[in-house]
């Protein structure tokens, strides 16, 4: 297949991430002029099963357990052995960029500034919140299936974090957007990698 048509697919392909990623851009400078009045907001829902199920949904070994394991499975039962690669790369970059954002801005937590509940780590970004997004592009290009219902997940999961009030808006929109573009530029090498390899090749 000539080159120009896969750098043209190649291209075209990149349009929505890089729609979705100016779209969250704008959101976070909006979110941080409001995370106040949605913290105060959060603080006044006061719901026991809500509350159980968001914390339920917080534990990182259930998180974990849905993004690496059942996704790597699922990869695999469909002999896609290479976006299992994939994936766990994009686990490891989001953990070391999202850690070193952290430390570098060291946001305290809105639960310690209103209750004195300190968290093991700083507020932004949102790591939960980046974990869950930063395997959307890939679900996108090779689990299509499934990109609404993690999507969904991925939202629900930014929403228990505001809820709860361990995060600000801003937080998980941070997270969400800083997952996202760690996963988006993973999936890109990966097919920008692919199409030189077919343009060898033929």
């Amino acid at each position: 297949m000539p080159f120009k048509f896969h750098k043209k697919r190649f291209i075209e392909e990149q349009k929505l991430p890089l729609i979705i990623i100016t779209i969250g851009i704008l959101i976070l400078f909006v979110s941080i002029f409001i995370d106040n009045s949605i913290l105060q907001s959060a603080k006044t829902i006061n719901n026991v099963y809500i509350t159980f199920f968001f914390h339920w949904l917080s534990d990182f070994t259930l998180i974990f357990t849905i993004i690496g394991v059942f996704i790597s499975l699922l990869f695999f039962y469909e002999e896609k052995k290479d976006s299992i690669f994939q994936l766990w790369l994009i686990l490891l970059l989001t953990l070391i960029v999202t850690v070193i954002i952290k430390v570098a801005v060291a946001r305290t937590r809105p639960s310690e500034i209103l209750f004195g509940f300190s968290g093991l780590d700083y507020s932004f970004p949102s790591q939960h919140t980046a974990f869950v997004f930063a395997v959307l592009p890939l679900l996108y290009k090779r689990l299509k299936e499934l990109k609404w219902y993690f999507l969904g997940f991925a939202i629900i999961v930014g929403i228990s974090r505001i809820y709860l009030t361990v995060h600000y808006t801003s937080d998980v929109i941070a997270g969400a957007l800083i997952g996202y573009i760690i996963g988006w530029c993973v999936v890109t090498f990966r097919e920008k990698y692919r199409y030189l390899q077919d343009y060898t090749i033929n």
